[in-house]
């Protein structure tokens, strides 16, 4: 894994970028203080990533996937150490909450769903998906 500094070039990192509301994004970005982003690895263990803020040496077979997994990415505030997971879903919004409801309990997560008007990727079509450790928060704006 390797972090990207987010920067003026940093969109070119994200996929897609043709589709996404690039505000919204760095409203979420700033609010949060975040100056690094990565892409998701299915094999990495997401709880362990958001606590150490990188891969050392802690793949997991299965990995700890979430549910509906699309459009993710790992964003860091290296100042804080504060991490989170997101990702951009075309799954119905209730069908996202109730599926990462038993995956949080399991994986002893928190998350939050925003409504596809709040989803920086594909506005109005996509659910925005943030994960993060427990008494972590994590600002949309």
């Amino acid at each position: 894994m390797s972090w990207t500094t987010i920067n003026r070039n940093f969109m070119k990192h994200i996929y897609s970028c043709e589709f996404s509301d690039k505000e919204m994004l760095l409203s979420f970005i700033n609010a949060n203080g975040f100056s690094k982003m990565t892409g998701y690895e299915t094999e990495c263990n997401v709880k362990n990533v958001l606590t150490k803020g990188g891969y050392t040496d802690f793949y997991h077979s299965l990995g700890t996937k979430p549910p509906f997994l699309d459009h993710s990415q790992f964003f860091k505030n290296v100042n804080t150490g504060v991490c989170c997971l997101t990702y951009n879903t075309y799954e119905n919004i209730e069908k996202v909450r109730n599926a990462l409801t038993e995956w949080s309990i399991k994986n002893n997560l928190e998350f939050e769903v925003y409504a596809p008007e709040n989803s920086w990727y594909y506005p109005n079509k996509t659910c925005f998906v943030v994960i993060h450790l427990p008494d972590v928060q994590i600002r949309l704006k």
